[in-house]
């Protein structure tokens, strides 16, 4: 996620990105086609979608949104424009708790294809115009935004993943807490001649005494053809798999 950038005057512009693992146009379909898919695609961020004038997937059409930002239930209506042919989905705020602060609020989510794979990136913005100089940029929003994303992004994944097997040899090294998978068989043996999978859990610290770290993901590789590339889909598959175990972990620390 890219770091904001905004002005000090009353007015301004945020923005960010946040890496695509599902394809920009599976994603973009479903913030333009499904939005009431988007709940359940999102759940921790979002809680509801709803059209309150207009058709889903029409140009125009004002929606009503549930979200969570920073542990408070919020409202947001808004009133969409379309750009299909660069991908960019524009919600010019109307109502709710947002424009108590901003007399103006239009979030734009831009979805741009990548070098390689199903890659690509989500190019978030947020153009905002305070009602009072004591009010803050919008950068809470900016986060909840490129985190919804994040989420939304992870589901379709998920949903539109091909099921797969892979046949493998195990190496541990207990000291430097080193796993190591040496590919024998299955789909991606098709694709690699050598296909090894290292994972190193790296210890860390936040200054509170707790155990944090991280974990260094590696893949090494070599093609059965010049035309095959790089194992790209399978590392953000076995990040996706680190990230999910760790979350599921802190859960029952």
């Amino acid at each position: 996620m890219a770091a904001a950038t905004a002005d000090a005057e009353m007015s301004g512009k945020l923005e960010a990105e946040v890496e695509l693992h599902c394809s920009p146009e599976k994603i973009y379909e479903v913030f333009r086609k499904s939005g009431h898919e988007l709940p359940g695609h999102a759940p921790t961020h979002v809680q509801g979608v709803q059209v309150h004038e207009g058709e889903w997937d029409a140009h125009g059409t004002v929606k009503f949104w549930i979200y969570t930002c920073e542990g408070k239930m919020e409202v947001f209506k808004e009133r969409v424009e379309y750009d299909d042919a660069n991908r960019i989905m524009k919600l010019n705020g109307l109502e709710g708790d947002v424009m108590k602060l901003y007399k103006v609020y239009t979030s734009i989510y831009e979805f741009v294809a990548g070098g390689g794979g199903n890659d690509g990136v989500a190019k978030l913005s947020i153009e905002y115009e305070k009602r009072d100089p004591s009010v803050p940029a919008p950068t809470k929003y900016l986060n909840l935004v490129s985190l919804f994303v994040e989420e939304a992004d992870a589901s379709l994944v998920k949903a539109e993943g091909k099921l797969e097997v892979f046949k493998e040899r195990v190496e541990h090294d207990d000291a430097k807490k080193i796993v190591k998978l040496n590919g024998l068989e299955g789909d991606v043996m098709k694709l690699y001649k050598v296909y090894n999978i290292i994972y190193e859990c790296v210890a860390g610290s936040n200054g509170d005494g707790k155990k944090q770290g991280t974990a260094k993901l590696t893949i090494e590789y070599e093609k059965r053809e010049p035309s095959v590339p790089p194992p790209t889909k399978y590392m953000n598959l076995i990040t996706l798999l680190v990230k999910e175990a760790d979350a599921n972990l802190a859960k029952t620390a």
